[in-house]
């Protein structure tokens, strides 16, 4: 199901019944005029009602003479969450054609009922990083811009040094995983931007708990699976060979892994599935579950259960 979201300034109201947690809003690079651009929220519920239910995010634009420009979309979280778990919520932006360049912000909290229907909303609101609008104009003179560039430099006057700062090195054209740090350094990609940083080994280990970074290395399809199956023991008996009534189906995504744990039966497509995702800092996230109620579906999205 989707939800088209009012925009009005609703991040400061706040109802008497709250739940504790955290979110991370993933970084988009930027929206173009008459494009739709897709987005992820990272939810973590911590402490609250023993189950919520209709986790719905609630967004405003900033500054507010955008929002004739621009419209959200999130899907609704199905299913009951409960504490100490986390939820992706996806979302789509759309910017009419006629939408002015500049940077805009997405303010949000969440809302959500408990099993006895009432109220609640979270106890902190967030919201995006900065996000560049450009239109037509806009990217006419930066294609023009990138031209007269390539007109001017010849490739012999790049020089990569290896012995520079991460970002420099990755500006200069070096793919993230050939980034060399200084001795007694470890590479890391932050999550919000993409870029390469160089820490301290102790300081990795903090960094990637804390979702801050990710592995320079990408996570094996292995471990992504072995690693939802040590936090889901029921899981366990799903074999590695493929073959029904259990199968095991994934997909990978930039440094991220999409993981189905399908149910076949007897004359019936699909029983049952569980979707999982598990990000480079090796943090499982259960994006999505499907139980046979009639429609017989014998093919789903390894990303969406649906």
């Amino acid at each position: 199901m989707v939800l088209l979201f009012s925009l009005i300034p609703s991040v400061f109201a706040l109802p008497e019944n709250l739940f504790n947690g955290s979110s991370l809003f993933e970084k988009l690079p930027l929206i173009e005029a008459g494009n739709t651009t897709e987005f992820r929220i990272k939810l973590f519920y911590k402490s609250g009602p023993y189950v919520l239910e209709n986790l719905t995010p609630i967004i405003d634009i900033y500054p507010q003479s955008l929002t004739r420009y621009l419209t959200i979309k999130t899907e609704s979280v199905s299913g009951s969450l409960y504490p100490v778990t986390t939820v992706i919520i996806k979302g789509n932006i759309t910017a009419s054609p006629d939408s002015p360049a500049g940077k805009t912000s997405l303010l949000y909290y969440f809302s959500a009922k408990d099993v006895q229907g009432n109220s609640y909303r979270s106890s902190w609101s967030d919201s995006s990083p900065p996000i560049d609008i450009q239109n037509e104009q806009t990217l006419t003179i930066k294609q023009e811009l990138l031209e007269k560039a390539r007109q001017t430099i010849e490739p012999a006057q790049i020089v990569i040094n290896y012995d520079d700062p991460p970002r420099k090195q990755f500006r200069a054209g070096i793919p993230s995983e050939e980034i060399k740090c200084k001795e007694g350094l470890d590479l890391v990609i932050k999550v919000s931007s993409g870029f390469p940083a160089c820490v301290k080994p102790q300081s990795k280990q903090k960094l990637l708990k804390m979702g801050w970074a990710v592995n320079d290395q990408m996570i094996s399809e292995k471990e992504a699976i072995s690693l939802i199956k040590k936090q889901y023991p029921q899981l366990q008996d799903f074999p590695s060979d493929g073959l029904p009534p259990k199968i095991i189906r994934s997909e990978k995504s930039n440094y991220e892994w999409y993981v189905m744990f399908e149910t076949q039966g007897s004359g019936i497509p699909i029983i049952e599935a569980k979707c999982f995702l598990v990000d480079n800092a090796k943090i499982v996230y259960q994006i999505g579950k499907y139980k046979n109620t009639g429609d017989m579906k014998n093919n789903l999205s390894v990303k969406t259960c649906s």
